[in-house]
């Protein structure tokens, strides 16, 4: 039986490996605090477990013509596991930031812009020959606005004498947003790559009369670009 378009055969599942799909071992998370402009990576290595969040839309009940109108974003918390030290620095990070949120000797409440961080949760391509090889980054999930609501109990046991202590944080925030690949790309290079996709390159210059900066960008790369074409274009997509 025909079928449109280009379908899979055999040939192309036997050709697919391990190394064409992402591995959810395959990660790094970094974390900054905003407020105090405190970074704390060195113990990062011990996160063992994380979650790329998840995205729903509230809706409205369904009216009498069976529609249901979409209103609000809702952002799904998330957690970070990690092994704790000798010393237990995951879990002392983690109670005196929340400390600072809420003050134990009187319950007294920060100012929000003090105690929120940013967390940096970066898949990594199965290629990477070490979890800081900058290019294999597949992409880069950035928690905004993020701070610590709970902490895990943690189970003392004597028969878990060759185990080792977790702690889990569950975090709280007000958005997320992804990049794919090294970096996201900025205004200016979007519209660029943009109208080099899409335009003749020839037919714009001699048109449009680019900056000098303008046209390097759109035959050698983003390399090539300068201040002076940040005005350049103002497009909306």
């Amino acid at each position: 039986m025909a079928t449109k378009g280009n379908p899979k055969g055999i040939s192309d599942l036997k050709a697919i490996t391990k190394a064409d799909f992402a591995r959810p071992s395959m990660f790094r998370v970094h974390l900054s605090r905003d407020g105090v402009g405190e970074t704390k990576q060195d113990f990062f290595i011990n996160c063992f477990q994380a979650t790329v969040p998840g995205l729903s839309i509230a809706t409205t009940d369904k009216d009498k013509a069976y529609r249901s109108v979409a209103y609000q974003k809702i952002y799904e918390d998330i957690e970070l596991g990690f092994y704790c030290s000798g010393e237990m620095e995951e879990l002392k990070y983690f109670q005196r930031w929340m400390d600072a949120i809420i003050r134990p000797q009187d319950n007294h409440v920060a100012y929000y812009d003090d105690y929120i961080g940013t967390i940096d949760i970066v898949n990594l391509s199965e290629q990477a020959p070490h979890l800081h090889a900058e290019n294999n980054v597949i992409m880069t999930t950035k928690i905004m606005e993020a701070y610590p609501k709970n902490i895990s109990a943690i189970p003392l046991d004597y028969g878990m004498s060759n185990d080792i202590m977790r702690v889990t944080v569950t975090i709280t925030y007000r958005y997320y947003k992804q990049s794919w690949g090294n970096r996201e790309l900025s205004e200016t290079e979007r519209n660029l790559k943009f109208l080099a996709k899409n335009l003749d390159p020839k037919d714009l210059l001699k048109d449009n009369g680019l900056l000098h900066s303008a046209q390097a960008h759109l035959f050698q790369g983003a390399a090539a670009i300068t201040q002076s074409s940040e005005d350049l274009f103002d497009l909306e997509f």
